[in-house]
């Protein structure tokens, strides 16, 4: 009976070993994914971080771009009031000069038609109405080219935004170019 008791001793001291083994390993497993935990978490926080600076400045080129925009067109629209102002000085002075003009020149209208207006007059009407059209074309291209470089600036602002971050390999997103 001793040799069994033997046996069984040595299965039984056996199975402890391999039970205190199995337990060790779990602890050490327990360990390492407690730590990695740790580092995801650490790691997620400053990505994070990263991410909420990018964000700000993203936002704060934006706004630059906005501001910039609405000081552009401030003066664009200060330049369109001394353009006016100068536009009804030429008006005036071309109404001046058309009212000099001799209507000696012209024949007396016919009894039943309404006199013709004189070449001065004609002349200063049709410079006044050229200039209304240049001035309503220069206010839109001055629109149209503050909005567009501000919209740049913003599209430049949000790509420079979406390079990687936290690599410093890898391909870099591409978006479609603007034009």
């Amino acid at each position: 009976m001793k040799p069994v008791i033997a046996v069984l001793a040595l299965l039984l001291a056996l199975a402890l070993a391999l039970v205190g083994y199995q337990t060790h390993r779990a602890d050490k497993a327990e360990l390492a994914l407690a730590q990695s935990q740790r580092d995801n978490a650490t790691a997620t926080a400053a990505l994070s971080q990263k991410y909420r600076v990018i964000e700000a400045q993203t936002r704060a080129l934006q706004q630059g771009a906005l501001d910039d925009e609405r000081l552009k067109s401030a003066a664009a629209q200060a330049a369109l009031v001394r353009a006016r102002n100068a536009s009804l000085g030429m008006r005036d002075r071309a109404a001046v000069l058309a009212r000099q003009c001799s209507p000696a020149a012209d024949p007396a209208p016919g009894a039943s038609s309404a006199p013709a207006d004189t070449p001065g007059d004609l002349l200063a009407g049709m410079l006044g109405r050229i200039d209304e059209a240049a001035g309503a074309i220069g206010e839109y291209a001055d629109k149209a080219r503050i909005a567009g470089q501000a919209c740049e600036r913003s599209y430049d602002a949000i790509t420079n935004s979406l390079k990687p971050v936290g690599r410093e390999t890898g391909p870099t997103p591409t978006l479609p170019p603007h034009g």
